[in-house]
């Protein structure tokens, strides 16, 4: 075949023409494997010659493998664009992509950077340039066309992990470490973007390479598709706080509260926010519900837990998610005086009073010691006018844990409620004498 083409060069006076002709001689004898070795050489040495892809392609189409037929053919298609309309980048981009599959790195380089120069902005471009500048071996400048990228998709994973491809080219090893950790970290985002710990281990990715400020547009996104975890928006606030901006943390970490009130986190940053934007009363208010809330957690008995955490719900007003939690509970511990306890105080809070009496007389049945059952049926019986019967309940939880600091308290509530100001002062001064009492012998 050598001195074939040797032969038609002599008689043609070009190397290039004696290879299309020898190609199609070849083609014609059916010697496909021969033709195809005499076309792949044409396109490598004249990577923008039409009529070599033109007879790859027909070269595959007798072959009868189609879509490679069609591929060459989509080559001829964009040369020949490109003749008459050399900016079109459609074509280029083709071109780029084509020549990248098969293995031409070279000859798809001018092309991507052609497509480059006239849609800097495109984010197909931009990634397939990307590419092609690494196969050829151009790490920086895949770098400079992966920031263009980054500038328009800051939170794309796939940018991430072409930049650590470069960067290990480079040799940059930590670097690559780090971006390669933030792509990981993106990726599991995009898989669960309602999961606030994988948003938090994202954003200490994006705080490694110097992209914290991507971290609220990252919250942000997963907001848009999970508008109903608190998690979230605790985490939201949490950032707001973090840039100083008070006022737009405070109404996000409301939100926060208001879909879980239990949410330690979300309490915590509410008191903050309170705090800065001047509310002293309401950040005192929710710095407690935290503290209630820790206490609650830290309770190695489930049903203790619980019992705090409805309480908060129902000082937060989440009625309904309290009975939810109770609910939960009855299956478990209807054994318990504890449960109905609580879901005396949840009837309470629904104003269905005689179910909340009935409830609370089911745990007096099984524990007649506790004075907090006492002191909420004291408030029952207030609530509803029985004012003699509401004192004579909350001085029975008085005298089942006199020296108890919180009972005096509440016996002070229960009297000012009543109206009995001076009783509930005497009460409150009971109560920090014997505080004083206690720390002295402590």
């Amino acid at each position: 075949m050598t001195w074939l083409i040797s032969l038609w060069t002599l008689l043609t006076g070009s190397r290039q023409k004696a290879m299309l002709l020898e190609g199609r001689r070849l083609l014609h004898a059916r010697r496909f494997s021969a033709a195809l070795s005499v076309y792949r050489g044409l396109v490598n040495q004249w990577p923008e010659l039409v009529d070599g892809y033109q007879g790859l392609a027909e070269l595959f189409q007798e072959m009868g493998l189609a879509d490679e037929a069609r591929k060459q053919q989509a080559i001829v298609t964009a040369l020949q664009t490109l003749r008459k309309k050399p900016d079109d980048i459609e074509s280029h981009l083709r071109l780029a992509r084509e020549f990248h599959e098969t293995g031409n790195y070279q000859g798809a380089l001018p092309h991507a950077e052609a497509a480059l120069r006239h849609a800097p902005r495109n984010p197909e471009v931009i990634r397939l340039a990307a590419v092609v500048l690494r196969y050829n071996n151009q790490f920086r400048r895949a770098l400079e066309v992966l920031d263009q990228g980054l500038a328009l998709e800051p939170l794309a994973p796939d940018l991430y992990e072409q930049q650590t491809f470069n960067l290990r080219a480079m040799g940059k090893q930590v670097d690559a470490a780090k971006v390669a950790n933030l792509a990981r970290a993106l990726r599991a985002v995009d898989k669960n973007p309602g999961d606030p710990e994988e948003l938090e281990k994202a954003i200490y990715q994006l705080a490694v390479v110097g992209r914290r400020a991507q971290a609220l547009p990252l919250v942000d996104k997963a907001l848009a598709t999970n508008p109903g975890i608190p998690g979230l928006f605790a985490l939201r606030g949490e950032l707001l706080l973090a840039e100083g901006q008070a006022q737009e943390a405070l109404e996000t970490l409301v939100q926060a509260v208001e879909l879980d009130a239990t949410d330690l986190k979300a309490q915590n940053l509410l008191a903050k926010a309170y705090s800065q934007t001047g509310n002293s009363e309401q950040a005192i208010w929710h710095s407690q519900l935290a503290k209630q809330i820790e206490t609650a957690k830290a309770n190695p008995e489930h049903i203790e837990t619980e019992l705090g955490l409805v309480g908060v719900l129902l000082k937060s007003g989440q009625v309904k998610k309290a009975m939810a939690r109770v609910e939960k509970l009855l299956p478990i511990y209807g054994g318990d005086w504890r449960c109905h306890y609580i879901m005396g105080l949840v009837r309470h809070a629904q104003g269905k009073r005689q179910e909340a009496m009935e409830c609370l007389r089911k745990a007096v049945h099984m524990n007649d010691r506790s004075p907090e059952i006492f002191f909420a049926m004291a408030r029952l019986q207030v609530e509803a006018g029985r004012m003699e019967d509401g004192l004579s309940q909350g001085r029975h939880a008085v005298s089942l844990a006199p020296r108890q600091l919180w009972v005096r308290e509440e016996m002070a509530s229960l009297l000012e409620s009543m109206g009995l100001m001076d009783l509930a002062r005497e009460e409150r001064q009971l109560g920090e004498a014997i505080a004083k009492r206690q720390s002295l012998s402590e």
